[in-house]
C-alpha cells in the first residue's frame, strides 16, 4: 500500500519536473477545446464556407490561391484556426459519430463539453477517517446520444472491496469486515444550456443518480438517490498554455426511494476542477481537484483535494490521483485515497 509520503513526494518530483520542462506551446493539437457539436454548437471558422472548412479538416487545399498553410489560416483567421485545431471531438461533418483523420490525438477526455465516446475504467483505494479501507475497480464509460446533443455517462464499482478491524480502531463498528462485491451504480445525464456562452462561461444542466446495485451492506446504501446537476466552464485563454480551462460541476442528490431502515439523505456536492498543460513536448498535464460535500441531514461539511496528473496518447489518456482529505474530523470523511486510470476514446485513429 502506498504511503502518504511516498505519494507526496512523488506529487512534488512531478510538479518540479513539469515545470522545469514547460515552455511556450509547441503544439497546440494538444490540447481540448470541445467548442463543437459536442457543447452545443459546431465550429466556426470566419470567413470560410462549410466546404472551405471541411477541405482545411481533410487537408485539401482551398484557399482560393493561398498554396501555404499560413495563408490558408490568415483566410479563416488564426484565433479559429487555433480554436478548430485543438478540438478532437466532432467529425469532419459536425457530428460527434466518427472522428475526422487525427482525431481524438492528444486530448486528455477531461473536459465535461466532450460528449465523445470513452471508456474510462480505474481502480481507488480509500482509507476513512476511521481507518476503514475500501478498493474499488471501476467502470467507467460516456456514450453520446442524438447526435451529440446529449451525454449519459455511467460509473460502477465492479468489484468493491470494504476492510475494518475492528482491534485496532474504535468501537464505531462491533466486528470485522472483510466484504467484496459490487457498489452502487452512478448515472450522469449531461446536456449543454445553450449553444453560446454566458457570463464568459459554457453551461451545462443535467442530472444525477445513485443506483442501490451493491451485493453486501457494507459496499453501499439502501436508497435510491437523485438531484440535478449544473456545470459552468471557463476557458482560461489569458493563461499561456492553450486548452486550459476550469469547470465546476454543482450536484444536489436528496433521497427518491429507500427502505424501512435507510437513513434520509441531503447532499451538495462540488466538484471543481482546472486543466493546467504543463509540457507540451510530452503532453503532460495536471487537473488538481477540489471537493466539497455538505450533508444537510446531518449539518456535516468535508473537503478533499486531489491532484492528477496524466499523460496524453492518441488513444487516450493515463494518469494517477493522489487525494487527502483536509480537516475532516468525521468518521466517514476521506483521509486518503489514490487512483490510477486510463481514458479510451472509441473512434480514434492511427496516423
Amino acid at each position: 500500500m502506498l504511503g502518504k509520503t511516498a505519494c507526496i513526494a512523488s506529487i512534488l518530483t512531478l510538479s518540479l519536473v513539469g515545470f522545469a520542462f514547460a515552455g511556450p506551446p509547441t503544439d497546440n493539437a494538444s490540447q481540448s477545446d470541445f467548442d463543437n457539436e459536442s457543447s452545443g454548437g459546431s465550429p466556426v471558422l470566419s470567413g470560410a464556407g462549410e466546404e472551405d472548412r471541411l477541405a482545411l479538416v481533410k487537408g485539401e487545399d482551398r484557399s482560393d490561391g493561398e498554396e501555404d498553410l499560413l495563408g490558408r489560416i490568415k483566410l479563416i483567421g488564426e484565433d479559429d484556426w487555433e480554436r478548430y485545431s485543438v478540438a478532437q471531438a466532432g467529425a469532419a461533418d459536425g457530428t460527434t459519430g466518427e472522428a475526422p483523420e487525427g482525431g481524438y490525438e492528444d486530448k486528455s477526455g477531461t473536459d465535461p463539453r466532450d460528449f465523445a465516446p470513452k471508456f474510462m475504467p480505474y481502480y481507488r483505494y480509500t482509507k476513512l477517517e476511521n481507518d476503514l479501507e475500501v478498493h474499488e475497480l471501476t467502470l467507467f464509460g460516456l456514450q453520446d446520444f442524438f447526435d451529440g446533443k446529449i451525454a449519459i455517462t455511467y460509473e460502477l464499482p465492479t468489484i468493491k472491496n470494504v476492510q475494518w478491524d475492528a482491534s485496532d480502531s474504535p468501537p464505531v463498528i462491533p466486528s470485522d469486515i472483510d466484504d467484496t462485491g459490487l457498489g452502487d451504480l452512478i448515472l450522469r445525464v449531461f446536456a449543454p444550456l445553450g449553444k453560446e456562452k454566458f457570463l464568459g462561461m459554457s453551461w451545462m444542466y443535467g442530472a444525477q443518480f445513485t443506483v442501490p446495485t451493491h451485493t453486501d451492506d457494507s459496499l453501499g446504501n439502501d436508497r435510491l438517490t437523485g438531484g440535478p446537476l449544473l456545470v459552468n466552464i471557463w476557458d482560461l485563454d489569458f493563461l499561456p498554455m492553450p486548452g486550459a480551462f476550469l469547470a465546476m460541476m454543482h450536484i444536489t442528490e436528496f433521497t427518491l426511494w429507500d427502505d424501512d431502515d435507510a437513513d434520509d439523505s441531503t447532499k451538495y456536492i462540488g466538484r471543481y476542477f482546472m486543466m493546467i498543460p504543463l509540457v507540451q513536448k510530452y503532453k503532460i498535464y495536471t487537473l488538481p481537484e477540489v471537493q466539497f460535500i455538505y450533508d444537510f441531514e446531518n449539518d456535516d461539511a468535508s473537503l478533499w483535494f486531489g491532484p492528477e496528473f496524466g499523460k496524453m496518447w492518441k488513444w487516450g489518456t493515463s494518469y494517477i490521483k493522489p487525494g487527502f482529505g483536509i480537516d475532516n474530523d468525521q468518521p466517514t470523511d476521506r483521509d486518503f485515497s489514490f487512483e490510477v486510470g486510463i481514458r479510451y476514446f472509441f473512434g480514434w485513429k492511427k496516423g
